[in-house]
């Protein structure tokens, strides 16, 4: 199973929306924007999805949460996740300082803007790690 980046700014979805429509267990749709990778790897059910809100426009940027990819309807370019705990807690109390930030960067590289990239196994260690550390 692929671990994928899905990038969110707040310029463009309010982390207050986030809040309200993200709950742990129920099913969500959403676009999935450009997805890129290096090997041209595609998304799958059960696949891991890590969500973000970049610095940009906000002063609460960080992790917001993790799921499990469900479903997906390729020709519309729509992903069904659900997320899962720590999700409800992330939300409130995203993770954000230097590490994470440069994660961000070796993940996206020279390309930020998009929707989805393509984790590494190394670079979703990781971030999972980080995730367990601030859940203690």
């Amino acid at each position: 199973m692929t671990t994928w980046l899905y990038q969110m700014s707040a310029e463009s979805y309010s982390i207050q929306e986030y809040r309200k429509e993200i709950w742990e267990g129920e099913i969500i749709k959403w676009p999935t924007g450009k997805v890129r990778t290096e090997s041209g790897e595609r998304l799958a059910e059960g696949d891991t999805i890590i969500f973000v809100f970049v610095k940009t426009g906000t002063h609460e940027a960080g992790i917001y949460g993790w799921g499990i990819l469900t479903d997906l309807k390729k020709e519309k370019e729509l992903i069904f996740f659900r997320p899962t705990y720590p999700s409800d807690y992330l939300k409130m109390n995203p993770i954000w300082d230097d590490e994470i930030s440069s994660l961000l960067d070796a993940i996206r590289g020279s390309v930020k803007v998009g929707t989805m990239w393509k984790i590494s196994t190394d670079h979703a260690a990781k971030i999972r790690g980080k995730i367990h550390t601030w859940m203690k």
